[in-house]
């Protein structure tokens, strides 16, 4: 078994370091940054938004938005694929 670290342990991460709950290793930069700046991430998207849809007017009010694509605690998950055997 690898060492994990208590992500209750305040002690133990320096700074504002990630942990994930579930399995207590460290989170990837990718996932610390996109996490630890969410409000910022959807203030600039509303601020586009506003701009493009109202202001410009450049897009249609209505139309599809475009998803954030932010990265999440989820991707850390290990995707398996177990064969189905033969019957």
């Amino acid at each position: 078994m690898q060492y994990r670290v208590n992500p209750f342990d305040v002690e133990t991460a320096e700074g504002k370091q990630l942990f994930y709950v579930a399995s207590g290793s460290p989170a990837n930069l990718d996932d610390e940054h996109e996490l630890f700046n969410y409000i910022t991430n959807g203030v600039e998207a509303a601020a586009h938004f506003i701009q493009a849809r109202l202001v410009d007017k450049s897009e249609q009010f209505h139309a599809p938005m475009k998803k954030l694509k932010l990265e999440t605690c989820a991707n850390m998950a290990v995707e398996k694929k177990i064969p189905t055997s033969k019957q």
